[in-house]
């Protein structure tokens, strides 16, 4: 909805795929999925006007605290999925991880969901910071396109190679999250 400048500068198009093949390699180790039901109401697709659409709608602060929570906490679920690993486990596992691929939603929920990482790991300031891969800047948020896309970005460009252990991490409407942990 153009007339909303709350949520028609926020949300871009994109498409991007990820091939997957059989292997004798890990590939995906875990993934984790959850939602938040009773919170579907801050992101949604509204009813179609009387021209025959619908628009995305948002209550941006919400959105944004809901996001930065479940995107570390997602993090750590795919590390650690049985949540037994002591503190100082998660940060050895956490230190294997190449790099963490987050949904491009804005550049302020991924520097604050790598901060609920530092400081629910006790880790370094900014080590979970340089891990996150950031293509919004150049790309915008493109939706369900943002993961697909950086992670070619990041492969193309040197930032990762075969063997890297990443996080993929994401959340949307509904409210809905999700993580993999890979290797590539």
């Amino acid at each position: 909805d153009y007339q909303d400048r709350n949520t028609c500068v926020l949300f871009g198009d994109g498409a991007g795929a990820v091939i997957l093949k059989r292997s004798t390699h890990e590939g995906i180790i875990h993934s984790h999925l959850g939602g938040n039901a009773k919170s579907r109401h801050l992101l949604i697709l509204s009813k179609k006007n009387n021209t025959g659409n619908g628009y995305i709608w948002m209550e941006g602060r919400k959105v944004y605290v809901f996001a930065k929570r479940v995107m570390a906490e997602s993090c750590l679920r795919v590390l650690d999925p049985s949540g037994t690993a002591s503190k100082k486990e998660l940060r050895h596992l956490f230190g294997r991880v190449t790099k963490i691929i987050p949904h491009q939603a804005n550049a302020r929920i991924i520097m604050a969901a790598a901060e609920d990482l530092e400081s629910q790991l006790e880790l370094h300031p900014g080590e979970a910071k340089n891990k996150m891969i950031v293509t919004i800047e150049k790309y915008g948020n493109n939706s369900c396109a943002s993961i697909p896309l950086a992670l070619d970005l990041s492969l193309r460009g040197g930032k990762l190679r075969k063997g890297d252990l990443v996080i993929l991490v994401g959340f949307g409407a509904g409210l809905t999250y999700g993580a993999n942990l890979v290797r590539l």
